[in-house]
């Protein structure tokens, strides 16, 4: 009965570790605390991030895996941002516009391409 219980709690902790994973919150490259949508893939050479005297400046792009819309990415992120203290400003068909403690985060559709292209900034 014991070897049983063993392998029942064994069975348990890999199952919950594994969901646990899956669940994982992959985050922007140089934005800490917006995350990347899945099927939504960064360029890793398209980012900039500077800070002035007037407040910081980052911009990326992310390209889509096929079949994602804007409607996609603007749901994820209007599901997701508010989580994190981002408030919505506005939207459009093909902007989303956040705020947080003086920020303000933008999500545009720059190309409506198969794949899109997705830019994504932080400003003050």
């Amino acid at each position: 009965m014991i070897k049983k219980i063993k392998y029942l709690f064994f069975a348990m902790m890999i199952f919950s570790s594994s969901n646990t994973f899956a669940n994982e919150t992959i985050f922007i490259n140089g934005f800490e605390d917006v995350p990347q949508m899945p099927k939504l893939n960064q360029d890793e050479n398209s980012g900039i991030a500077f800070d002035t005297e007037f407040g910081r400046i980052v911009e990326t792009y992310l390209e889509s895996e096929n079949g994602i819309t804007f409607k996609n990415v603007a749901d994820y992120y209007n599901e997701s941002l508010p989580e994190l203290g981002w408030k919505e400003v506005t939207q459009t068909k093909n902007k989303l516009i956040f705020s947080r403690e003086g920020e303000v985060l933008e999500i545009s559709l720059m190309e409506n391409n198969k794949p899109i292209l997705i830019k994504i900034s932080i400003h003050d």
